[in-house]
């Protein structure tokens, strides 16, 4: 059970940054989804970190590969209605973009708070609070993600009671693992997990067509076998600052929070202009991202594995 506080808390990052950040319309779902939503990240989150662990992520290549299999999985499982809306366009934009970046950020963020280490953390809340801010204003007026502007005071609610219950995990997670291998699941818990992606990819049918579930569940699988492909045995990883894991104090946490929230609020009350270009620029990072990163990940650990095989002569 301590585990699975662990991977709660990056279930609650991978929630907030893929429903609050991204506002893919949390205001306008139903209540009845908020609980299956909340075991759905719980699932993913595990998966990550069994991923993360099993295969000794080292480097940032391999995280990213890591949040690539994230966001494609998200969109299939969790949010088809928005990441699947004009295909193929959103493949690149949203799927591999926009859920990858947030989700690789995710990660990042659970990898700072579980080693304590949050002091780049006083210059990045603020300024990732004013491009949320941002994003949200805008998103209405230039996609078709939500039809009503969010207002302020929906905002700092939703992202308020999310960091709320980050931070609680976030203490609760202090010292629960001791080891790497502690984060893997067990076969019975393996069998759970994926079925129940399963069952939210069935679930979510109607908003997956077939070109998308074989391209999304494929590219997920080369993502896999990039992470299999550069598993070791020993070695420093990611997660060795994280064991056990720590955190920061209450202050700090809710203080990083603050600072979120109130570039947020800033961003989010400027005068609204028809001009789309600050928000442009968003969208053309989530694209760029898009494009760019798994051919990049690619090419690297590529490289890698070959060199390995070489030095080894089993070429």
């Amino acid at each position: 059970m301590n585990s699975w506080i662990v991977r709660g808390l990056l279930a609650g990052l991978l929630l907030f940054v893929s429903e609050i950040v991204l506002w893919t319309d949390p205001a306008g779902r139903p209540p009845i989804e908020w609980p299956l939503l909340a075991v759905g990240y719980l699932a993913l989150g595990a998966l990550l970190l069994d991923f993360a662990a099993r295969y000794r992520l080292r480097d940032v290549f391999s995280l990213l590969a890591l949040a690539g299999i994230y966001g494609l999985l998200n969109s299939l499982a969790l949010n088809p209605q928005t990441a699947l809306a004009d295909v193929p366009r959103t493949w690149a934009t949203r799927v591999l973009g926009a859920h990858t970046l947030v989700g690789f950020g995710a990660l990042l963020l659970f990898l700072l708070l579980t080693s304590a280490r949050v002091n780049r953390l006083w210059l990045a809340a603020p300024l990732a609070g004013a491009l949320w801010g941002i994003w949200v204003r805008g998103l209405p007026a230039f996609t078709d993600i939500t039809a009503e502007p969010a207002t302020l005071p929906v905002l700092l609610i939703a992202g308020g009671l999310t960091l709320a219950v980050v931070i609680l995990l976030s203490r609760l997670a202090v010292g629960r693992v001791q080891r790497l291998r502690d984060l893997t699941l067990r076969p019975v818990e393996w069998l759970a997990v994926s079925g129940l992606l399963g069952v939210l990819i069935l679930l979510n049918g109607s908003h997956i067509g077939m070109a998308s579930l074989l391209v999304l569940l494929a590219l997920a699988g080369y993502c896999w076998l990039l992470l299999w492909f550069q598993q070791r045995t020993e070695g420093a990883t990611l997660l060795d600052a994280s064991m056990p894991p720590k955190a920061p104090s209450s202050f700090v946490l809710a203080a990083l929070a603050g600072l979120y929230l109130g570039a947020a609020a800033i961003a989010h009350s400027l005068p609204f202009a028809a001009d789309p270009g600050p928000f442009s620029l968003l969208i053309g990072l989530y694209a760029a991202f898009g494009l760019v990163w798994l051919p990049t990940v690619s090419l690297v650990l590529g490289v890698r594995s070959y060199r390995r095989l070489s030095r080894q002569r089993r070429l």
